[in-house]
């Protein structure tokens, strides 16, 4: 139910309800049940329905401009070829929460990580690019779901909304890594007070938008994410994960055109109907980087290239060899990503190198090689995803669905994100329709 508001109520709702006297607030609703699989559910919503980049680059003035979808995108898909976005849910978070200091609600709560969010998941939401658009080989560029070939709609360079959506968070670290090695990303800080505070309030938000989440116990974002996408694939999705973190590279699907077979068993390719299908996809969208990346970019097998040296079958070796500060894993003394490269397109893989170590020409480097076998062979185990997990995998679960726009607007009223609540207001008269407000 949608209530005017009258005096007596506080001095935010007054605001957000003045609002060019379109929107009133209505009545708050429940924060939303856990559903099955581990997945955010809101409480009521039709049956069916959506950290870091040019995605995550904002500041504090672009408040007032911010850009939101708050009503999902109506797309067509088959069923041979569907779009997941998965997003790496605290990776975001902690991006948006840096980028914008000291952005507050009308009540003085932090809102700041959550205001850059909403804003960043908004951009990637109205449309990126995916990775069929991204292949280098022309042949391999096959119609895309919801696209007209004869128009080039939906093909190189046009951006098209995920049909399935879902923010993963972390659930703690894996025990089996931690016992695997102590050290295991024991360096990183707690989170922010600041930050922590706002997490419960951007699952509400992802809740009320119509947007998948998951979180398990002991389950770490990564291994999920993994997991899932590989799963997804199998099932002809094209996939996209969006995050800066590395060890996603390992994940990034070959550049071999890989098409499958009609039902008479005839091979599609390009120029064969416009109904061609190939089989699922995995890339990696990858934010603003120090390293100059503009931001954006899809990530297949050429960029892991570009940036690594090796393919992306190698990543899990080449990351084992140089080490990753981030998650206090030491690599070889002396050992950094080029000589890693040259390595691995020597020998082709870790095990390969060190049963052939006498073939490396460097005596210090092999006597350095030698000296951290074990450890190398542990960041092997520590660096790979574990993609064979369980892992619940539901085409219903991680359809894009509407939004509760009636939560959405008490949620914006109660964080003070007025451009936010007027622009929900304009996408959605009918809801918002009734007695003016005073």
């Amino acid at each position: 139910m949608v209530l005017c508001v009258e005096s007596r109520e506080s001095s935010v709702e007054r605001r957000a309800a003045r609002i060019k006297g379109r929107a009133c607030l209505p009545a708050p609703t429940g924060a939303g049940r856990r559903g099955p699989m581990g997945l955010y559910a809101p409480d009521a919503r039709p049956a069916e329905s959506t950290q870091k980049g040019d995605e995550g680059r904002v500041t504090s003035d672009e408040k007032d401009a911010a850009e939101s979808r708050h009503s999902s995108p109506v797309t067509r898909h088959t069923p041979a070829l569907r779009r997941l976005l998965i997003v790496d849910g605290h990776a975001y978070a902690y991006r948006a929460f840096y980028a914008i200091r000291q952005l507050r609600s009308p009540a003085g709560a932090p809102t700041n990580a959550i205001f850059g969010f909403v804003k960043m998941l908004a951009k990637m939401r109205a449309g990126i690019l995916w990775p069929s658009q991204a292949l280098p080989i022309a042949d391999c560029r096959l119609p895309i779901a919801g696209s007209n070939p004869q128009s080039g709609e939906g093909g190189e360079g046009r951006k098209l909304p995920p049909t399935h959506l879902i923010v993963v968070w972390d659930g703690g670290l894996s025990a089996e890594r931690v016992r695997a090695w102590p050290g295991y990303k024991a360096q990183r800080p707690e989170m922010p007070a600041e930050l922590r505070e706002q997490l419960d309030d951007l699952v509400r938000y992802l809740d009320a938008a119509g947007v998948a989440t998951f979180c398990r116990a002991g389950v770490e974002a990564d291994d999920y994410i993994a997991g899932l996408a590989r799963r997804a694939a199998d099932a002809d999705f094209e996939v996209v994960i969006a995050s800066a973190d590395k060890d996603f590279m390992q994940l990034v699907t070959s550049d071999e055109c890989r098409v499958t077979s009609d039902e008479n068993g005839v091979a599609e390719s390009r120029h064969s109907s416009p109904v061609t299908r190939h089989s699922g996809r995995i890339g990696l969208l990858k934010p603003h980087l120090p390293d100059g990346d503009p931001g954006g970019t899809v990530w297949m097998a050429e960029q892991v290239r570009h940036k690594s040296g090796v393919e992306p079958a190698q990543i899990v070796d080449w990351l084992a060899l140089v080490g990753d500060r981030v998650d206090n894993l030491p690599g070889v003394p002396g050992v950094g990503p080029k000589t890693a490269a040259e390595l691995l397109n020597q020998f082709g893989t870790v095990a390969e190198l060190y049963r052939r170590l006498d073939e490396v020409k460097s005596e210090k480097l092999r006597a350095a090689l030698a000296a951290s076998a074990a450890a190398v062979r542990r960041n092997v185990e520590l660096v790979r995803l574990k993609d064979e997990m369980p892992c619940d995998f539901s085409v219903d679960a991680l359809a894009v669905k509407p939004a509760d726009t009636g939560r959405l607007a008490e949620l914006f009223g109660r964080w003070g994100f007025w451009r936010m609540a007027d622009e929900l207001s304009q996408a959605n008269p009918e809801r918002f329709r009734g007695q003016p407000c005073p």
